[in-house]
């Protein structure tokens, strides 16, 4: 393959959008035929395509000579199929769409028309909007088709089926003749590709069918003995071939199954008509809307008109009426919707398409994102934490499912007894604890045009008794860990309702609730050194209890120990970090240290939690803000460092503004913003396993409580750690990363991240760790301050804690590191046109003694590969004693 040329990025994607606006319907009421390379194209005489619109994909161009012919145009998005036959793809003669990785692979930006990727499952109306690739090639053939105008598309080719072992989308390498498509050599010897996944394309693919058959279009399958079912069935030869009319009519498949929208009950009245012509505009072809209404005896009761039902629900609480809505549904599926919410048009048929092609799941929900024209209005948060497919072990340590986002089948509902409606506003997340019986739930990207403001305060005292009561009922499911969680997460939800002592919803004990009386008692005696030893033997039973933390820090405060009020208020926000008087408390104590911009932001979090914080809102009110460090990513704020921390923190902060991704994973074919988030989170994904596998293979036991990702940057590995650990922080010296971190962040509570401009780990104060792992990171920094980090992380260490991080001793060519030696007198610079990223190193022996003088024992050290064959570099795990 040629050397490729660097092209502008972003100047060719322009350029591209701008061509594939000239194909927009421009073959408006036209006929297609998209042509698949399975081997049934080989008992077939395709010459009869000469004189049709056609689309050709992959390595179609091993048939162009035997056809006669070369297809209208041609589509590849397949990283494996385009880094290996570019050469081949830019000599065909017709218009080439191919995916944006392509891009890598392209002499001149005229060779391709690129399509940007997006991950949620949807049907692209318009490809300069982006594109999902829906695991088949020919779902994005489907998507161009649609966009260009076709009427009708007939697919020929498309056998479905294959030959060829190992797991759906891996990659493997060819041994030998290629059986499963029209040519031995289409995947013959030493070529790589991915192993097909008929599964999910077959939820694509109905997608697509719903999407055409909303538009009055169609897509039909010519294919010879094809396997695939989704489309109706026609004789190719009794549409393309004028002698031969042997009468084989289409295959009307059945009408897919009715789904039930069932819109959730609400305390304000409906809008009956905005609500319908919402609905209306679902692209799912068979369905019906069963709406709450108004009195037993008015004209509302069980109104039915056509494909509309109003089921009266006066009188009924939230869960009886929707156990009623739902008993009036016919559908096999019952999706619920929520009344404030316009749904994408493609809602329902991405719920239904995905539990139709994966039978295994009785439900699923979706995790709502918003439309990329909106850019307001946060409804991710009611998601579950888990983010991914959910099991019963799940459902009983996370929130409830977000109602307006479900699909279930009928019949899952019928066998589980229903909704139990004792249980108020929790019935839902119990109906779903008892349908994963049955299966897993789908987890089920999908998206919403619009959603108005929800309510973001916590959890009400009512609820609370609910969701006690849920728990309990659930006991027999739940093992002692299960149950320790359980208690966590209701704390979680609601730290401050211990307010009172005589609050019968406080979850102290006996005894603690005894000193915290006796506390309150010593306090108004102005016996603060009695009432603090008090709180203090409190706290040695309920250690992360927010309200007693916060009043250990404000007494503390009162006596005049600032530092111990930060450390009380720096662990109470960091084990809780949606609570407002924590960051109120710390963001005091900081600004009164000397630490304002820390102080400040620490306030601006409270308040950003909690709008009617007094606390936040006086001290706020009584300061003059600096400007908006967010706007000016060069200038981080720097508490408490050097000033080669300083530079660091600059010069990484502007990589996080331009590139982040790749400033993390600095692969060559990633540079320019080229990373996908979806590949670039997988890696971390990967990571982690291997981490935990190595860890398991030196018989080491991980506690999965809290884990720190140090160096964090957007959050590659805090995110896949969160997958394995109650509670985990991210901490990076940079703010631009923090903040996109915490744009990707999908584990709510459970994932948090801090921007650390200082040489020492105090804002971790009072958390006990299990795990910390930091690697591409302590490379970067300079040695004095490395010394120092390694000496924090035992120190936050608990005990039996374990520390894995990777860093390098020294170059291997002497006189190179006599010129590193001699550069590390000089300070760190910060250049914003010629960013540097330093690397640095700490000889093995030395760091093997601070290990040990923190209180380590070093298991076991390997060689680190990474940085290739310049460095001497090490991956170290060492236990705290």
């Amino acid at each position: 393959m040629n050397h490729p040329c660097q092209l502008d990025f972003d100047t060719v994607m322009q350029a591209s959008r701008e061509t594939l606006a000239r194909f927009e319907n421009i073959h408006r009421g036209e006929r297609a035929v998209i042509i698949g390379n399975g081997p049934s194209l080989n008992r077939m005489d395709l010459s009869f395509l000469k004189d049709e619109f056609t689309f050709g994909m992959n390595r179609i161009y091993l048939g162009f000579e035997k056809w006669g012919f070369t297809p209208s145009y041609y589509v590849s998005v397949n990283p494996l199929v385009i880094e290996q036959s570019m050469d081949s793809i830019r000599e065909i003669d017709t218009p080439r769409f191919l995916s944006a990785r392509a891009i890598d692979y392209m002499n001149d930006p005229d060779e391709a028309i690129l399509l940007t990727s997006l991950d949620a499952p949807f049907f692209s109306r318009d490809p300069r909007e982006g594109i999902w690739e829906g695991y088949t090639v020919t779902y994005v053939a489907l998507q161009l088709a649609y966009y260009m105008g076709f009427e009708r598309i007939y697919l020929i080719g498309v056998d479905h089926h294959f030959t060829a072992a190992g797991e759906p989308n891996q990659e493997i390498t060819s041994e030998g003749k290629d059986i499963n498509h029209f040519h031995p050599n289409y995947f013959g010897k030493g070529i790589r590709w991915h192993l097909p996944d008929l599964t999910n394309s077959e939820f694509a693919y109905r997608l697509a069918r719903s999407a055409f058959k909303a538009d009055g279009r169609e897509v039909l399958d010519a294919t010879l003995e094809g396997k695939l079912t989704i489309f109706p069935k026609v004789d190719y030869t009794t549409v393309f071939l004028e002698n031969n009319r042997a009468q084989i009519d289409t295959i009307v498949l059945h009408e897919p199954p009715l789904v039930s929208a069932v819109v959730l009950p609400s305390t304000e009245p409906l809008d009956h008509d905005r609500i319908v012509k919402d609905l209306e505009k679902q692209t799912y072809p068979n369905s019906e809307i069963i709406l709450p209404g108004g009195s037993e005896t008015g004209d509302a009761l069980n109104l039915v008109e056509g494909s509309i039902s109003i089921v009266g629900i006066e009188g009924l609480t939230q869960a009886e009426a929707l156990a009623r809505l739902i008993a009036a549904a016919r559908g096999t599926y019952i999706a619920l919707l929520s009344p404030d919410v316009s749904y994408h048009r493609d809602h329902l048929s991405i719920l239904e398409g995905k539990l139709s092609s994966h039978p295994a799941y009785p439900g699923g929900y979706a995790q709502i994102k918003m439309h990329r024209k909106l850019d307001k209005a946060d409804v991710q948060g009611y998601a579950l934490e888990t983010g991914a497919d959910c099991s019963r072990s799940d459902l009983l340590v996370s929130n409830p499912i977000p109602d307006g986002t479900t699909m279930f089948h009928k019949e899952a509902f019928l066998t589980v007894g229903g909704l139990d409606p004792a249980l108020g506003e929790l019935a839902l997340w119990d109906l779903w604890l008892r349908i994963t019986e049955a299966g897993p739930i789908a987890f089920i990207a999908t998206i919403t045009a619009h959603a108005q403001e929800r309510d973001k305060k916590a959890i009400l005292d009512k609820e609370l008794n609910a969701l006690r009561a849920f728990y309990d009922k659930h006991t027999h499911a739940s093992t002692p860990a299960i149950r320790e969680r359980q208690e966590k997460h209701l704390h979680t939800l609601a730290p401050d309702l211990v307010l009172s002592p005589d609050d019968p919803q406080r979850f102290w004990s006996d005894s603690v609730s005894k000193l915290v009386s006796a506390a309150d008692v010593a306090i108004n005696d102005k016996d603060f050194n009695r009432g603090q030893s008090l709180l203090e033997s409190a706290l040695k039973e309920v250690p992360d209890d927010a309200f007693l933390r916060n009043a250990h820090g404000n007494l503390a405060l009162l006596m005049g120990d600032v530092m111990i009020a930060r450390a009380d208020f720096t662990h109470a926000s960091a084990c809780h970090p949606n609570h407002a008087p924590s960051f109120a408390g710390l963001g005091m104590t900081l600004i009164q240290i000397g630490e304002v911009e820390a102080g400040i932001e620490a306030l601006q979090r409270a308040q950003e939690l909690d709008p009617d914080n007094s606390t936040a809102r006086a001290i706020l009110t009584q300061i003059e803000l600096p400007p908006i460090r967010t706007s000016d990513p060069a200038e981080p704020p720097v508490v408490g460092g050097s000033k080669n921390l300083e530079n660091l923190a600059r010069t990484w902060n502007d990589f996080g503004s331009k590139d982040p991704m790749w400033a993390i994973l600095t692969r060559s074919d990633k540079k320019g913003n080229r990373w996908e988030p979806g590949e670039f989170f997988e890696t971390g994904i990967r990571d982690i396993h291997t981490l935990l596998s190595y860890l398991e293979g030196l018989k080491l036991d991980v506690q999965r409580g809290t884990a720190l990702d140090f160096g964090c940057g957007i959050g590659r590995l805090t995110q896949a750690l969160a997958m394995e650990f109650e509670q985990v922080h991210g901490v990076d010296i940079a703010a631009s990363m923090i903040e996109r971190a915490r744009m990707f962040n999908r584990f709510s509570e459970r994932c948090s991240y801090h921007v650390n401009p200082s040489d020492n780990l105090q804002l971790l104060d009072g958390v006990a760790l299990n795990l910390i792992y930091s690697v591409i990171t302590l490379q970067h920094i300079r040695p004095e301050i490395t010394r120092g980090y390694l000496l924090e992380f035992m120190r936050l260490l608990a005990p039996g804690g374990i520390l894995v991080f990777q860093l390098p001793a020294e170059k291997r060519d002497p006189d190179a590191a006599r010129h590193d030696r001699a550069r590390l007198a000089q300070e760190v610079v910060y250049d914003s046109d010629n960013l540097v990223m330093e690397m640095n190193g700490i000889p093995r022996s030395d760091v093997i003694n601070i290990l040990e003088s923190g209180g380590g024992r070093v298991r076991d050290i390997q060689d680190d590969a990474s940085l290739g064959q310049d460095w001497y570099s090490y991956r170290y795990c060492t236990v705290k004693e």
